[in-house]
């Protein structure tokens, strides 16, 4: 288990990582406004869209990144 997770999110994250192969990363994180790490063509193409969807958009290009740097991409 990982220490840096709340243990709700420990659980899902256990929960959902038992459903795939260990090539297969999975990350799970509560949805916040993230908005301040979108890059600036990311940020334009949901400047129109409500604040409930930019902060899903943003927490799924959050974690996208996360995961990439645990494979070696910067």
């Amino acid at each position: 288990m990982r220490s840096d997770l709340a243990p709700e999110q420990e659980r899902h994250a256990s929960l959902l990582g038992g459903l795939f192969s260990a090539e297969i990363r999975v990350a799970s994180a509560l949805i916040e406004d993230r908005v301040d790490s979108l890059f600036p063509e990311e940020l334009a193409s949901i400047r129109q869209a409500s604040p409930a969807r930019r902060a899903e958009f943003s927490t799924g290009r959050w974690l996208a990144r996360k995961l990439l740097v645990e494979l070696g991409c910067p």
